[in-house]
């Protein structure tokens, strides 16, 4: 590995044990978008070897058995048996028949199938217009139920269903952003502007004092604040209690725009919008000598350690943070393999036209000496 390769560093001081640092704005916008360029190096010059570390934890899917699926009273109804395995879930994907809907399921739990204890009330959608939102997953506290009995409203059928069981290792927290609201007629325009590109977005979330409201919400994104691209959406609602709506998200965009559609109704009252994001660490391996020297910015092909495969690392991990970006003042470009066309388009472009001129040219002086 050549350091020259490198545009960035960064220093990262900690007592060489089992260490970790988070990603952060710099390192997320001049950075491979997944790490491939990254490299660590320790005082001796020697590679540190990384993983990443992602603090929801490890996920486990499975999928449920349908039982007694049909409807009643107007809804779609299913138990849904994971087995007898105790696993803590707050999640479960519907798989119900492709078409826009609006509707909510109902959650209830139980181990004998005799008394359910209610969980939660979910919306669930697909929406369709100039950009299709759905979102068919219902969530609810932990629970370690084995049994989980699905009402929902809206749908002809469930088909199956998939949970998902994620044990975070801390909440999401709020990204720093500079927020603007605009009202427009029918709708309200929210702008978050992230100061960097690259960095993860994984939730938005809308609150107002507005009583009572359901809402249609389109999410896009950009990245030099002239063409958007379709990010995500949803809908956003209250039903007479406090409390936030959040929209699921996964978007690496400097800037979002969040359009709440208002229709008919007055724009929503104290308006409060926040983005929230996953920590996603990157754990180096102990037993090195620091002060570690951080490259990025070169040649895009990951490392190969044996630390990053193993199964599960153990220890509580060192949090160091990063020291202020700064270009590798050896850092050497690339040779630049192209062709000289290829180096110089306009270039070439502009000697066709000189020529193209000067044959013209001639062309008409050879039609005047004949007259």
């Amino acid at each position: 590995m050549d350091p020259t390769d490198f545009r960035y560093e960064r220093t990262l001081r900690t007592s060489g044990a089992l260490t970790a640092f988070e990603l952060d704005g710099p390192m997320a916008e001049h950075a491979d978008a997944g790490l491939r360029d990254l490299r660590v190096l320790d005082a001796g010059g020697q590679q540190v070897p990384w993983r990443l570390r992602y603090v929801r934890g490890d996920e486990n899917l499975r999928a449920a058995r349908v039982l007694n699926a049909g409807t009643e009273e107007g809804a779609a109804v299913a138990l849904l048996d994971f087995g007898t395995e105790r696993v803590v879930r707050e999640r479960i994907q519907l798989d119900v028949p492709v078409r826009p809907f609006v509707g909510r399921a109902e959650v209830y739990g139980s181990d004998d199938r005799q008394r359910f204890t209610r969980l939660s009330s979910t919306a669930i959608y697909d929406v369709r217009g100039a950009t299709r939102a759905v979102s068919t997953a219902v969530v609810f506290p932990p629970s370690d139920f084995r049994y989980y009995r699905i009402r929902a409203r809206g749908v002809r059928e469930i088909r199956g269903a998939t949970a998902e069981a994620v044990a975070p290792a801390a909440d999401p927290v709020q990204r720093e952003a500079a927020i603007t609201v605009r009202q427009q007629p029918r709708h309200t325009l929210v702008e978050a502007d992230l100061h960097y590109r690259g960095l993860r977005v994984h939730e938005v979330r809308v609150a107002s004092a507005t009583p009572a409201f359901d809402r249609v919400v389109e999410i896009s994104g950009s990245n030099d604040r002239r063409a958007y691209f379709p990010a995500g959406g949803g809908r956003v609602y209250r039903f007479g209690r406090s409390g936030e709506t959040t929209v699921p998200l996964d978007s690496r965009y400097r800037y979002l725009r969040i359009r709440i559609a208002n229709g008919d109704d007055p724009p929503l009252r104290d308006l409060r919008v926040t983005l929230r994001a996953y920590r996603d660490y990157v754990l180096l391996a102990p037993g090195y000598t620091p002060p570690y020297r951080v490259l990025y910015g070169g040649p895009v092909l990951r490392p190969e350690y044996d630390f990053a495969e193993q199964p599960e690392v153990p220890g509580q991990p060192e949090y160091a943070t990063l020291g202020p970006e700064r270009r590798n003042e050896a850092f050497e470009p690339p040779p630049d393999t192209r062709s000289f066309a290829e180096r110089h388009p306009t270039l070439i472009q502009l000697a066709l036209a000189l020529a193209a001129a000067t044959l013209v040219a001639g062309g008409v002086l050879a039609l005047r000496r004949r007259t």
